[in-house]
């Protein structure tokens, strides 16, 4: 509605100046897709606010980029918001499933650690559409991996899992993409060794 888009990117580490650069790129060349002027728009999870560099764009053009840092979001004014929306049976929307998602990030009383086990339980326990419940486990199932390790990232990555037809069946379209590629590289290794497309096709059921 403003005439312009805002292109976001993620960080977990404390931003240098080649990553501000880049990011300035990434909206540059963005602009030429959409037609329309792209503001870039950093967030960053960097819980210690490392303060952010001033780049030079051009030959005496300098620039501080928008940055908004997850810590500064009250973890939980966020969480009772949800929580009213639930209690009143409102359905959550994409922003809500974003919140959950990021909410180890925000300013929290408890540690990431703590926060992402009980986020981890509470979207089990919501009664949400599978497709946001999707969406908001995938960003918890790289947030574990990023934080936890050994048995206890084995235990939470269990709890992400329960009860998510629709993680199953994206875990089931990756293998089955992945076997179907496998065939298709076997097939066609058979093709350039002279193998007939009739003899493929009854024993790969793939055309060539």
């Amino acid at each position: 509605p403003y005439g312009y888009c805002i292109e976001y990117e993620f960080h977990s580490r404390p931003l240098s100046e080649a990553t501000v650069l880049r990011n300035y790129q990434y909206a540059i060349d963005l602009r030429v897709e959409v037609d329309v002027p792209v503001r870039p728009h950093i967030v960053s999870l960097d819980a210690t606010r490392t303060p952010i560099p001033k780049v030079e764009l051009f030959p005496g053009v300098y620039t501080n980029p928008e940055v908004t840092f997850l810590s500064d979001v009250d973890g939980e004014e966020v969480l009772n918001t949800i929580k009213k929306k639930l209690d009143k049976q409102l359905e959550l929307d994409k922003m809500d499933a974003c919140h959950i998602a990021l909410m180890p990030f925000f300013n929290n009383v408890g540690s990431r650690e703590e926060v992402l086990r009980n986020m981890c339980h509470f979207v089990n326990r919501i009664q949400i559409s599978e497709e946001l419940k999707y969406h908001i486990k995938l960003v918890q199932i790289l947030s574990v991996r990023a934080i936890f390790t050994g048995d206890e990232q084995e235990k939470l990555l269990g709890v992400i899992k329960m009860g998510s037809t629709y993680l199953d069946n994206y875990e089931k379209r990756l293998v089955e993409r992945a076997t179907n590629n496998a065939i298709m590289d076997i097939a066609l290794k058979m093709k350039a060794d002279g193998v007939s497309s009739d003899f493929i096709f009854k024993y790969f059921g793939v055309k060539l």
